[in-house]
């Protein structure tokens, strides 16, 4: 049996299918300041990675952050109204039985992709779709847009394109 291993940039993404084409613009929460500084820590990580990019979109989603046990911080974007303007991909593994379906001495592998989809590109024509903003702290500078260059955490679809 032979495997061939495909990078992501090799690999196109396919291009998410939107029900409408109406862009969705959310305003940004007010955030405390600590969350604000989290916030531009994090965005600065994964602009570093290559995960975000500058945007001009006239989309907009609302982001925030939380502190995890662990004390670290994590970026979450709510994509109620993104998600409600996609259509849907389909199921994970469609015609795989449900784990409850399978025999209780059945060995299970289970294989966990960290961070799977920052390593899957979004298509080109779908990074507008996943814009938003970082409030300056004290507005001591202007406000800064970026958008999603790889499948956001939170999208509908990242799953499916994931698989």
């Amino acid at each position: 049996m032979r495997v061939t291993a495909m990078k992501g940039a090799e690999c196109p993404t396919p291009p998410i299918w939107w029900l409408v084409n109406k862009p969705v613009w959310e305003n940004q929460w007010p955030l405390p300041q600590d969350k604000l500084v989290a916030l531009r820590d994090l965005v600065q990580e994964q602009l570093d990675q290559s995960h975000l990019e500058p945007s001009t979109s006239s989309w907009n989603i609302p982001v925030f952050c939380i502190k995890k046990k662990s004390g670290k911080w994590r970026l979450l974007q709510d994509l109620q109204k993104v998600n409600a303007m996609m259509e849907s991909m389909g199921t994970l593994q469609a015609g795989m039985p449900p784990p409850i379906m399978l025999p209780t001495d059945w060995p299970v592998l289970i294989v966990d992709l960290k961070d799977c989809f920052f390593t899957i590109p979004l298509h080109h024509d779908d990074r507008l779709k996943f814009a938003f903003l970082v409030p300056a702290i004290n507005n001591a500078e202007p406000t800064q847009r970026y958008q999603w260059r790889v499948l956001p955490q939170g999208c509908h679809n990242s799953p499916a394109i994931c698989q």
